[in-house]
């Protein structure tokens, strides 16, 4: 809880020591009102001193942590208050009527429960201001927990009903800051001689003064403070001190004699403010336009309505934080499969996924330094970003920071890509054609290009070049090559060089000719191939025999599916002791970093189950993690999926017979499904774990969720999944015996 540390002792002479202190010190030089401003000031309309304090507090703890905010972000627009019954519980996004400033004033146009709006510390009954506060402040929390606990989804009712919490209840918590609310006196609520809007010494003070120059004054006093913020446990608590610290900074009281002959013993900053306010208005002094006030009275307000920014700031904080806690989102994000697609001369695209929902961030830069920076979308668990502007033919580094709604940050490693060169200085060479060219001195250089479909299982480049000279051949993937930064090359001593990338990868490929002696003319070609002499064709349905020698070794096979196929299962049975992994790639050979799918467990058998198939020659790599020996791989298609298809919302037995032991199944999500859940029931005495991976089989290793307590019945709940076919892993911890399992969507 917010503590207000206060040295001065008020006497009455004491009190007039430390304000002139203040003002000579300039110790606090920003304030704010309690009015909701005025439809005819067309400089602030209708944003008076309730709209300012909700809306710098809004903006501190924004800056502190946006996400603390964001559900206040979606339904906030400046310089669009009002005085009216804001709030419409049917709308579906903010508007000029209906947003978190309009909802700071609802407590006196259309709620009006005025004992709500007071605590009086001496004088009148306590009233209601704590309660209300403490009320609306549980109603924040409640909101705000289901809001995170489904995804912090934009525009949704309960981040609405939230952000009018918000509103509303900063209303109550700074009326505490204004000295006439916490006491109650015949003097403080009567007329004074002179009266022109026909109200009192406490509307004067508080909103009946306060012009465009006023309002100008605190917002930029306020705007220069800086505010800390602090978890709060009680927000009762947190209201009554406020108002007791208004009322009386150091706790001391003074006597005070009421227009009506009542003595009163009242809090001593109360009978100090109220009684100068009384003198200076009636003799007409004003400040910052606004009569009544002085540079003690404008220094004491000031003081006031800081302490309103920085409590409700803390309320706002605390709020979310408990909410937090509540939907037991304290995880923080874990990045992986971080990778650069779509580069270009000027532009390149990063993709990364975390296992929890979260922001999307880039910072990238020509040095570890970065120094820019990229963002995408919230609240997604595969991410990507869109870099543009760069540079040609320069080597960029990056690195992915991904934030969830607690604001619990994960940040990546350094990884480097190069953008293309510049299609200026490049020729473009047609696959097979020969391509005449010239160096007219050494050191001279020409660069070519060929882009290269996937699928191609060899790419050759030859180069014949003038007798008595040396030029060199380098090839380089997605940008120029230079003597130093290359893919391939081929240096001998005279003008003729040959290279040969065997599964080259698809993208445009980029050849650099480079006279290191002579010149003259030359002749380069390009030309790719997609002979199988490296790749074993499968039978469908029918298992193959191969081998590897030894860790880091691999075969490739495939398989081609015509349309209309429901499901590719593909089978590898390896030797126990051996760790062989399988991977899986449509249209051209895939490698352990470039693949659609894989299997990658501890064992030397693996099974990829792949439904609905795109029709195409699929590519298979069986490939030695560890270990040397025989195996057998099958491929096969079926127009019906099998046992491991799961329905959504129907529970399907499975068994596994010994500790180790896996049972495979997926499910195809449609978009648009707010929420994905997993529930595995097994047998009493067992550990059996779940395990959940997007678009490949997961492994103990390699998952994007999982679940692994201490008994076999385990639960993933996946909010907002993105679309594809999801794939689960039962795997036995210890114990065997039967289970049931069931995956379920809803929107």
């Amino acid at each position: 809880m917010r503590k207000i540390k206060v040295t001065e002792k008020i006497t009455s002479i004491a009190i007039m020591l430390f304000l002139m202190l203040c003002i000579f010190a300039q110790c606090l030089t920003n304030a704010s009102a309690w009015g909701n401003g005025s439809g005819s000031n067309s400089t602030y309309p209708y944003y008076g001193i309730h709209d300012i304090i909700a809306d710098i507090a809004y903006k501190t703890l924004k800056n502190y942590n946006s996400t603390y905010v964001q559900y206040i972000t979606n339904w906030y627009m400046q310089n669009s208050s009002d005085f009216e019954n804001s709030f419409n519980a049917g709308s579906s996004s903010p508007s000029a009527h209906d947003n978190y400033l309009a909802y700071t004033d609802d407590p006196d146009s259309s709620i009006q429960d005025w004992d709500n709006h007071l605590y009086y510390v001496h004088v009148g009954g306590s009233k209601g201001a704590p309660g209300r506060v403490a009320q609306l402040y549980n109603y924040l929390v409640s909101n705000l927990t289901w809001y995170i606990k489904n995804g912090t989804q934009k525009w949704c009712k309960e981040e609405h009903y939230a952000a009018y919490y918000a509103g509303i209840l900063s209303h109550y918590l700074v009326d505490m800051t204004q000295y006439g609310h916490t006491d109650h006196t015949e003097k403080d609520h009567s007329h004074p001689s002179y009266d022109p809007e026909g109200t009192t010494y406490h509307d004067y003070y508080e909103s009946a003064n306060w012009g465009t120059q006023g309002l100008s004054a605190i917002i930029s006093a306020l705007n220069a403070q800086t505010y800390t913020i602090s978890q709060i446990s009680d927000a009762y608590n947190l209201t009554v001190n406020l108002a007791k610290w208004v009322n009386a900074h150091n706790g001391t009281t003074a006597s005070f004699k009421d227009t009506d002959g009542s003595n009163y013993t009242l809090g001593s900053t109360y009978v100090y403010m109220l009684t100068r306010f009384v003198s200076q208005y009636d003799a007409g002094t004003t400040y910052n336009g606004m009569r009544g006030y002085d540079t003690v009275l404008w220094n004491l307000t000031v003081q006031h309505l800081r302490a309103a920014v920085e409590n409700f700031t803390s309320v706002l904080y605390s709020a979310y934080k408990q909410a937090l806690q509540n939907a037991g989102n304290t995880t923080t994000p874990v990045i992986s499969n971080v990778a650069v697609s779509g580069i270009t001369a000027s532009g390149a695209t990063i993709n990364w996924t975390t296992n929890v929902a979260s922001s999307s961030i880039v910072e990238y830069g020509t040095t570890t330094s970065y120094g820019r920076n990229a963002t995408g979308a919230s609240g997604v668990t595969a991410h990507s970003v869109t870099l543009s502007g760069l540079s040609a033919s320069t080597t960029y580094h990056f690195r992915v920071k991904s934030a969830n709604t607690a604001g619990n940050t994960a940040t990546s490693s350094d990884y480097t890509f190069t953008t293309s060169a510049n299609a200026s200085d490049v020729v473009s060479l047609t696959d097979g054609v020969a391509k005449t060219g010239s160096i007219s001195a050494a050191k001279d250089a020409k660069n070519y290009s060929l882009v290269v479909p996937a699928g191609k299982t060899q790419l050759k480049v030859e180069l014949t070049g003038p007798s008595g000279t040396d030029f060199d051949l380098y090839a380089k993937l997605g940008a120029k090559p230079t003597t130093s930064a290359y893919d391939y090359r081929s240096i001998g001593s005279t003008s003729n060089e040959t290279i040969t990338v065997t599964n080259p990868s698809a993208g445009t490929w980029y050849f650099m000719v480079y006279s290191y002696s002579g010149s003259g003319t030359f002749t380069i070609k390009a030309t790719t191939s997609t002979s199988q002499t490296n790749v074993t064709q499968l039978t469908d349905g029918v298992a193959t025999t191969g081998s590897l020698s030894g860790t880091g070794n691999g075969k490739y096979y495939s398989i081609t599916i015509p349309s209309g196929k429901a499901q590719l299962k593909v089978e590898l049975t390896g030797p126990s002791g051996a760790d062989f992994d399988l991977y899986v790639k449509l249209g051209s050979t895939p490698t352990t970093s470039t693949y659609n799918y894989s299997g990658t467990t501890s064992s030397a058998s693996e099974t990829i189950s792949i439904a609905n198939p795109a029709a195409g020659t699929w590519y298979i790599y069986v490939y030695s993690y560890s270990g040397s020996g025989n195996f057998t791989i099958k491929a096969s298609t079926s127009t019906t999926t099998d046992s491991g298809q799961l329905s959504d919302g129907m529970a399907k037995t499975g068994s596994l017979s010994d500790t180790g032991q896996k049972a495979y199944f997926y499910i195809t999500i449609p978009s648009g499904k707010s929420q994905f859940k997993i529930e595995l029931t097994g047998p009493s005495g067992t550990d059996f774990d779940l395990y959940v991976k997007l678009g490949s089989t997961p492994s103990t290793s390699s998952y994007d969720y999982r679940s692994i307590g201490s008994t076999s019945t385990e639960t993933i709940t996946i909010n907002s999944p993105s679309a594809g076919t999801w794939y689960i892993m039962v795997y036995s911890h210890s114990g065997s015996g039967s289970f049931t399992i069931k995956a379920s969507t809803s929107s």
